[in-house]
C-alpha cells in the first residue's frame, strides 16, 4: 500500500492550465526543443523525452514528470526488494505520443493509484493498438481533495476524470483535437479502470459500457449489423479455458464479460453452437460527468454506428477464483514459500487473464476504424403509413443490415416525387435514424388536410447510397382534435373535445365499445348536425350519449371525415363508467322552500378536486331560500362549497365514505327535512347522517331527518354511505381465572351508539360458548354476571 505523503498533487492555476495548454500544442507539433523550453520557461518539472521501442521498432515522445528522489517507501515491509525511491511532486501524469500512428486512438488510465493494474494493461493496449496516445494519471483520487465532511471520489480535485481544470483533461483535448484535425473523424478513446477484487460480487470479469447511460452500445463494442465485428463476436464461448491461469473452472463468455446495454439486443454468434445473448449485468458503467466521455461525445449522435468513447472496468481478483486474500496476493505475484513477490511476475497472470479481450479489440480495431464493407446499404422494405393526424405522420419500414451504416433518408413532398422537388429527413433531423435498426418515424409539423408523398433510402459512411423505396401517400387530417374525454353521469356520458383547427372537415362520428365486443359507431355527423364540422377555429363540441345504462365501463373514440370522404380517428380514446347520482333534499314541511346536493362514487373520480365530477355550488339566494351544499375546507383558498361532490369508487358494503354537509335557512323556527332521492334504496348500502352538534345518527334510509332552524348560521352533518359499523371498546382487565359462582364484571364504551338496536354478550372458549345475555339496550355500559355451576 502507498505510504501517505509519498508523492503529491500539484493544483493548477488558470494561468499554469493555459501554460501547460502551450507545451502541449508545441508537443504536437513536433517541435520538442521548444517545447523543453516551455516547460523549463513555465518551471514545470517535465521533461521532453524519445523513446525508441527496440521490441516494436516505433519511436513514442513522451511528456515525463521527473521524480523527486527525496522520497522513499518502504511499502510497509521490513524488506528492501519492494521499496521505491523518487515520486512526483506534481502528479500530472505521463503522457505518450505515437507520431506514426495510423490509429486513431487515445488510451487513457485515470485512476492509476486505485485501479493499480490499469497502467500495465494500458500500456499493453496502447502498443497492441498502436495507438496514437497514451495518458496515464500521476497520482490518485485522495491525494488533493475539498477536505469538506467524508471523501468521496465527486470531491476530489486530483481525479482527471473529475475536473476539467486539469493539466490530463489539457491535454486529452488537444489530443483528441489533433485526431480530429488530423483524420477528419472522431477519435476512438477507451478508458481503462480496475475495481476491487472483494466487491461487486458476482459480477463478470470485464464490464464494459460507452459510458454513463450509454444504452445503445455501438462499434467497436457492438456490431448491430449482420457481420459481428465486435470486441465480444471477436471472442469466445470459453474465454478461459479451465486451470488455464492458475486454478479455475472454464470462464464463459458471459461470466468474462457484461455489456451496459437496453436497447436493441446484443447477441453472439460463437463458431459452433448456439447464439445467446450477452450478458448486461453492469453496475459499473462510468461516472456521469466523466470530462474525457464528456469530450468524446460532444456533438455525437448516439445511435452512430461507431462510438468514441469505450468504458472497461476490469475486476482485480475475477470471480473464477475464491474471494481470498491468499488468492488476491498469489494473483500479483506473491510467493508464499519466500513470503516477498515477485516483482518480475507482478502482472503476469492480469496479462494472462485479460489478454482476450486486449487480442479481441486488437482484431477488429483496424477494420472498425476503417469502416468499410465494401457494400451498398440495402433498400429498405415494406415501408408504409402506419398512422396520420392533422399535422404528422407514421412511417415504418423494415431495418437493414449495413456495418458502416450512416443513416437513413426519408424523401417527402407535397406532390409525387421527382428528381429535385423533395425535402430529406435523416439523423441530423432524428438522431435515431443513425442506427441502422431505426425501424418508424414520426414526420411533424405538416400541413393540415394535405396530401405527402414519401420515398426511404439508406446511405453509409462511404457515399453509398441504396435505391429508393416504392413511394407512399397520404393526406393528413382535416382536424386537430384537442381533449377528447368522457364523463359517466347517471344513465348517460357527457363527451367533449375541441377542434384548434379544421380545413375540410365535413364532421365527425362517434363509436363506442363496452369490454369485450368491437367498436360500434353510436352517432355521426350525416344525421346529427351538432356533429358537423366548420371553418371556425376552437369550436368546443359536446355530446350527450344516452343510451348507456350505470354500472358499466365505456370506451369511446372519435374520427374526422374529410371532403374525400376519408375517414380519419383520433389517436386517443377516452373511457368512463355512468353510475347513479344520489340526491340529498333539503326543504320545509311543506317542500315550498327546497334545495338539494348530489352525492356519488365512481372509478374515474377521486378524493380530491376533479372538476367534471366535483360540482361548485352556485352563490346567491333568494328572499326565502334553504341553501345546502357539500364542503371542502381544505380545497381551494378559503374552502369550496359544492352542489355535487363524487367521491373515488370504494365497496360501500365494506368501507365507507362521508361529506360534511352544511345548511343555512332564513326558514327560523321552522322545521327543516333533510332525505335522499327517492331512488336510493336499502341494496345501494347504509345510509347515515350525523348532527355534529347533538351526535345524533339518523338511517336516512328508513327516516327522514328533522331539526328546527333557529338562525341562519351554517349546520352542520355528517354524510355516511357504506358499512359504518359501531364499535365496542373493553375495559382493561387483568387476567385471572374465574370458577364456577364467581361474579364476573364486564365493562365497555361504545362508538356510534346511535347505530346499534341491542348489545348480546357470549363467553366462549376452543370447545363451547355460554350467552351470557341477550337483547340489551345500547346504554348498556356494563354488566355483571355470576359464573354458573357449584364449586367443588
Amino acid at each position: 500500500m502507498q505510504a501517505t505523503g509519498f508523492g503529491d498533487y500539484h493544483l493548477p492555476e488558470q494561468g499554469e492550465l493555459d501554460n501547460w495548454q502551450t507545451v502541449v500544442e508545441t508537443f504536437l507539433a513536433e517541435d520538442y526543443e521548444t517545447a523543453q523550453t516551455l516547460i523549463d520557461g513555465y518551471g514545470f518539472p517535465y521533461k521532453v523525452v524519445e523513446f525508441n521501442d527496440t521490441v516494436t521498432g516505433r519511436t513514442y515522445y513522451l511528456l515525463r514528470e521527473n521524480l523527486d528522489m527525496s522520497y522513499y517507501d518502504t511499502n510497509g515491509t521490513a524488506a528492501v526488494y519492494d521499496d521505491e525511491e523518487g515520486a512526483f511532486d506534481y502528479g500530472w501524469g505521463l503522457y505518450i505520443y505515437n507520431p506514426q500512428s495510423s490509429m486513431p486512438v487515445v488510451v487513457t488510465a485515470p485512476h492509476p493509484n486505485d485501479d493499480f493494474p490499469t497502467p500495465a494493461v494500458s500500456y499493453q493496449c496502447f502498443v497492441d493498438w498502436d495507438a496514437m496516445f497514451l495518458l496515464i494519471s500521476g497520482t490518485g483520487r485522495e491525494v488533493k481533495w475539498t477536505e469538506q465532511g467524508n471523501y468521496s471520489n465527486s470531491k476530489s480535485l486530483s481525479d482527471p476524470s473529475r475536473n476539467d481544470d486539469h493539466a490530463f483533461t489539457v491535454a486529452y483535448k488537444l489530443f483528441c483535437d489533433k485526431i480530429r484535425n488530423d483524420f477528419g473523424r472522431r477519435e476512438f478513446s477507451p478508458q481503462i479502470h480496475s475495481y476491487d477484487w472483494n466487491r461487486h460480487s458476482g459480477y463478470p470479469s470485464c464490464q464494459i459500457s460507452a459510458g454513463y447511460n450509454k444504452g445503445c452500445p455501438n462499434l467497436p463494442i457492438r456490431d448491430l449489423s449482420e457481420l459481428k465485428i465486435d470486441i465480444i463476436n471477436a471472442s469466445s464461448h470459453i474465454m478461459v479455458p479451465a486451470n488455464t491461469v492458475g486454478s479455475h473452472p472454464d470462464v464463459y463468455l458471459n461470466d468474462y464479460y457484461s455489456v451496459n446495454y437496453d436497447i436493441y439486443e446484443f447477441i453472439f454468434v460463437p463458431e459452433f453452437g448456439n447464439s445467446y445473448a450477452v450478458n448486461n449485468n453492469v453496475d459499473l458503467e462510468g461516472y456521469s460527468q466523466n470530462k474525457q466521455m464528456l469530450y468524446s461525445f460532444n456533438g455525437w449522435n448516439r445511435y452512430d454506428v461507431f462510438e468514441p468513447f469505450f468504458h472497461l472496468e476490469m475486476d482485480e481478483l475475477p470471480n473464477c477464483y475464491e474471494e481470498t486474500e491468499d488468492n488476491y496476493k498469489w494473483f500479483y505475484g506473491y510467493d508464499s514459500q519466500s513470503g516477498v513477490y515477485d516483482m518480475s511476475q507482478l502482472f503476469t497472470y492480469t496479462f494472462e487473464y485479460y489478454s482476450p479481450w486486449i487480442d479481441a479489440m486488437t482484431e477488429i480495431l483496424p477494420t472498425v476504424i476503417e469502416l468499410e464493407d465494401n457494400l451498398v446499404p440495402e433498400t429498405p422494405e415494406n415501408f408504409l403509413i402506419t398512422d396520420v393526424s392533422h399535422n404528422s405522420i407514421s412511417l415504418e419500414w423494415e431495418n437493414i443490415s449495413s456495418f458502416d451504416f450512416k443513416t437513413f433518408e426519408i424523401l417527402f413532398a407535397d406532390e409525387p416525387i421527382t428528381q429535385t422537388n423533395f425535402e430529406i429527413i435523416d439523423r441530423y433531423d432524428n438522431s435515431m435514424l443513425a442506427s441502422q435498426l431505426a425501424t418508424s418515424l414520426e414526420v411533424s409539423s405538416l400541413e393540415i388536410n394535405t396530401q405527402y408523398y414519401f420515398k426511404i433510402r439508406a446511405r453509409d459512411y462511404n457515399e453509398n447510397i441504396s435505391l429508393l423505396s416504392e413511394e407512399i401517400t397520404i393526406r393528413t387530417c382535416p382536424t386537430d382534435i384537442y381533449g377528447f374525454f368522457a364523463v359517466g353521469q347517471n344513465s348517460s356520458s357527457r363527451l367533449e373535445w375541441t377542434a384548434r383547427e379544421q380545413n375540410g372537415n365535413q364532421g365527425f362520428n362517434i363509436y363506442r365499445k363496452i369490454s369485450g365486443e368491437d367498436y360500434i359507431m353510436i352517432d355521426s355527423w350525416e344525421t346529427n348536425p351538432l356533429l358537423a364540422g366548420s371553418t371556425v377555429p376552437f369550436v368546443n363540441y359536446i355530446y350527450n350519449d344516452f343510451t348507456v345504462v350505470n354500472g358499466e365501463y365505456y370506451e369511446y373514440m372519435l374520427s374526422s371525415v374529410n371532403e374525400q370522404y376519408t375517414e380519419y380517428f383520433y389517436d386517443q380514446t377516452t373511457s368512463c363508467y355512468p353510475e347513479d347520482i344520489f340526491k340529498l333534499y333539503i326543504s320545509n314541511l311543506e317542500s315550498s322552500i327546497m334545495d338539494s346536493v348530489a352525492f356519488s362514487k365512481n372509478p374515474y373520480a377521486t378524493d380530491d378536486f376533479d372538476e367534471y365530477y366535483d360540482i361548485e355550488k352556485e352563490q346567491g339566494t333568494p328572499p326565502e331560500y334553504i341553501y345546502a351544499d357539500f364542503y371542502e375546507s381544505g380545497w381551494g383558498q378559503n374552502g369550496m362549497s359544492l352542489a355535487q361532490e363524487i367521491h373515488g369508487d370504494y365497496d360501500q358494503f365494506s368501507y365507507y365514505r362521508s361529506w360534511i354537509l352544511r345548511i343555512s335557512t332564513n326558514q327560523l323556527n321552522d322545521t327543516i327535512r333533510i332525505c335522499v332521492s327517492p331512488d336510493y334504496y336499502s341494496l345501494d348500502g347504509k345510509l347515515y347522517i350525523r348532527d355534529l352538534v347533538t351526535g345524533e345518527y339518523t338511517n336516512l334510509t328508513n327516516f327522514d331527518k328533522y331539526y328546527t332552524a333557529l338562525n341562519t348560521d351554517y349546520k352542520s352533518f355528517r354524510l355516511y354511505w357504506g358499512n359504518l359499523v359501531p364499535y365496542i371498546i373493553f375495559a382493561s382487565q387483568e387476567n385471572q381465572i374465574y370458577e364456577a359462582g364467581d361474579e364476573l364484571n364486564f365493562e365497555w364504551n361504545i362508538g356510534n351508539r346511535q347505530l346499534i338496536e341491542y348489545l348480546s354478550i357470549s363467553i366462549r372458549n376452543d370447545a363451547d360458548s355460554v350467552m351470557v345475555a341477550d337483547s340489551l339496550d345500547n346504554n348498556t355500559l356494563n354488566y355483571s354476571w355470576i359464573v354458573p355451576g357449584t364449586k367443588e
